[in-house]
Order: structure tokens, then C-alpha cells, then sequence
């Protein structure tokens, strides 16, 4: 190993900064030594004592070595530059971790698959609470059945006004609440409107249903057979607009992709 291989960077480009400001001290020196020399030759050749001649030889001389010095020193502020730079600690960059294009396709299809199966999840959710719905009218409304099939074989005209008027109530009740039946957050706008009719028609079919109750009182009051043929009409129109409503919903279960008679 040689000895400048053992000197430490830090104190070999110091050493170097050193080298270089002497041989800037000893151009300028030299220069002011050639100007100095140069003046004097003018003056001794004006004064004509002969000394002309060693002064502008000396002068020569001094110029020549100012050249030589500032050669040296830019020789030496090059190489120290250099000394500094290698002296300088590597900075790593760390880089970012290469990116995989099956990765990316591959956490797309996660994403993907995570908001379908979210939105199925909502649209299930909707049917669920409409069925609900519909389960907590059943027992009443099967009673309002059977006293009618009864009528004449037990049940008495105050049995049926009773059951109607019941029914006729739950028919209201529900459909304000089918009215109110709220529909789930981000999902597609064909999906959403989807939805909203089937909630309309599913509380327009209690509306109409509200009607057949009403026409059936005024038949128990009256005995009117255009009563019991206007029961009839809005009786099968709420089915008709019930139907509807629910093939709304098995739609909106293949937009999202389930099949219409999944359940939740």
C-alpha cells in the first residue's frame, strides 16, 4: 500500500487546498516580481546606466515562472476538486420497489370483486326489509280471510266490519312504510331507480288496497253489488302493481350480478 493511499480522504484533499493557494501565492509573486523588474528596466533604460538589459532578462524570467505557477495551481484545484468529490459519501437512493403489472391486475380484480359483492349485499338488504314488511301483515290479513270465507258459517257482519277495518289500517301503515323504505348508498343510478319504482309500486299496491277495504265496508253497509265488483278492480289492480314492483327488485339483483331468486 502506498503511502497516499493511507493518507485519509479528508486530510488528502486538505492537503491539496494547501498545495494550491502556495502556488497562487508564489504566480502572484512572480507577477509582481516581473512588473517589478519591467519598470526597473525602463527606468534604467531611460536613465541609461546599462542595467536595462538585466533588468528584462530578470523580468522575462519572472513572467515566465508566473506562467509556470499558475499552470501548477490550476493542475492542482482540478485534481483537488476531484479528491473532494471521491471524498464525498455515496448517497444511495433507495428506489421504489418495482411495481408487478400482474400485481396491480390482480389487486384490480380483488377491488373489483370486493364492490360487487357490496352492492349485492345492498340490494339483498332492500328486498329483505320489504319482505319483512309484508311478513308483518300476514297474521291479521289472514284473518280478514278467513272471517270473510266464514261469513254466514259463524262469523257475524261485526266479525268481518272488524277484520276489514283492521286490514284496511295495516293496508295504510303499510304504505307509508314501504313510502319511507329506504334505499341503500352508491349504488348504480339504473340499480337505484330500479329500486325506487319497485318501493313505489309496493306502496302504491297498499294504497290500492286501502281502496278494496273501503269498498268492502260500503258493501257490509249497503249490500251493493257494485261495491263488491269495485273491491274487485282495485283488488286485482294492487296485485298487478305488487307483481310489478317485485319484478323491479329481481332486476335490480341481476344488475348486480345475482340470480333474481337469491336470498339473503
Amino acid at each position: 500500500m502506498t503511502k497516499s493511499a493511507r493518507i485519509p480522504y479528508v486530510w488528502r484533499y486538505k492537503i491539496g487546498d494547501v498545495i494550491v493557494v502556495m502556488w497562487i501565492f508564489l504566480g502572484f509573486m512572480s507577477f509582481l516580481g516581473f512588473i517589478g523588474c519591467l519598470v526597473g528596466a525602463i527606468v534604467a533604460l531611460a536613465q541609461k546606466k546599462g542595467l536595462h538589459k538585466k533588468y528584462f532578462i530578470l523580468s522575462g524570467s519572472l513572467f515566465l515562472l508566473f506562467i509556470i505557477f499558475v499552470n501548477f495551481s490550476a493542475t492542482n484545484s482540478t485534481t483537488a476538486d476531484e479528491t473532494k468529490q471521491a471524498a464525498k459519501p455515496e448517497v444511495v437512493k433507495a428506489s421504489a420497489p418495482a411495481t408487478n403489472a400482474a400485481d396491480i391486475s390482480t389487486q384490480k380484480k380483488v377491488d373489483e370483486a370486493s364492490k360487487k359483492k357490496a352492492l349485492q349485499e345492498a340490494v339483498l338488504e332492500f328486498e329483505k326489509s320489504a319482505q319483512e314488511l309484508e311478513a308483518s301483515n300476514l297474521p291479521l290479513m289472514n284473518q280478514y280471510a278467513d272471517v270473510l270465507e266464514n261469513m254466514g258459517k259463524g262469523s257475524t257482519r261485526n266479525d268481518a266490519y272488524s277484520a276489514v277495518t283492521n286490514a284496511k289500517k295495516l293496508a295504510k301503515t303499510l304504505n307509508t312504510s314501504y313510502h319511507n323504505l329506504p334505499i341503500p348508498n352508491n349504488l348504480p343510478k339504473d340499480v337505484e331507480q330500479l329500486l325506487d319504482e319497485a318501493r313505489v309500486g309496493l306502496s302504491g299496491a297498499y294504497y290500492k288496497k286501502e281502496k278494496s277495504f273501503d269498498a268492502i265496508l260500503k258493501y257490509l253497509d249497503n249490500q251493493k253489488p257494485s261495491d263488491i265488483q269495485v273491491f274487485r278492480e282495485e283488488n286485482e289492480s294492487a296485485q298487478r302493481i305488487s307483481k310489478d314492483a317485485i319484478s323491479k327488485i329481481a332486476q335490480a339483483k341481476e344488475k348486480v350480478g345475482l340470480d333474481a331468486n337469491a336470498k339473503k
